[in-house]
């Protein structure tokens, strides 16, 4: 009998919410006007960088999951991934996911790359990022060239993904180059 309550109590406040925001104006350009810009995020945080970048991650969180389900409209996310990944730049999430969010929902592919160049080269130890990177390219801009060089790139490191190479190959093949497909396969076994 308590559960109900609990459940009945939840729907009530969840009914009692969505019509109050409902009823909020706009926020347009207000929406960020306290979030800091990049360089002085990275002054403010001195020393307390990982704790920092945790609540822009959250921030990051809050702010896709409000546009994803109300206007799509993801104007300030690679902003917002920027001043993360300038924060703590091994905050290997704000790369790699930031790039998914912001080539598949916001379609900011150039943004996408943008953010995951730069943490290649924050992060060169990484296979994780340039792997990523591959993906985009060959999702998004359809560029098997520049998706092959960056999975061959990712086959390359010690223990990264096992079939990079197989990766690299296929895009080159879809690229019409099947030659090249061949080298790189033959060259990494």
């Amino acid at each position: 009998m308590r559960w109900l309550w609990v459940i009945l109590l939840c729907v009530v406040l969840f009914f009692i919410e969505k019509e109050a925001f409902e009823h909020l104006p706009g926020k347009g350009k207000e929406e960020l006007l306290y979030f800091p810009r990049r360089k002085f995020a990275s002054f403010v945080s001195s020393g307390y960088e990982n704790l920092w970048a945790d609540f822009v991650w959250l921030k990051c969180i809050q702010y896709y999951g409000k546009h994803r389900f109300s206007d799509r409209d993801f104007r300030y996310l690679y902003h917002i991934l920027d001043v993360l990944t300038t924060i703590d730049h091994r905050f290997i999430p704000g790369y790699t996911f930031g790039a998914f969010l912001l080539s598949h929902d916001a379609r900011e592919v150039e943004n996408a790359i943008s953010l995951l160049k730069k943490g290649m080269w924050a992060n060169p130890e990484l296979w994780q990022i340039p792997f990523v990177l591959g993906f985009v390219h060959y999702l998004y801009t359809k560029n098997y060239h520049e998706a092959a060089r960056y999975f061959y790139l990712t086959a390359r490191y010690p223990n990264s993904y096992p079939h990079a190479s197989v990766l690299a190959s296929y895009c080159m093949v879809k690229e019409k180059r099947p030659e090249v497909g061949i080298k790189v396969w033959s060259s990494l076994y």
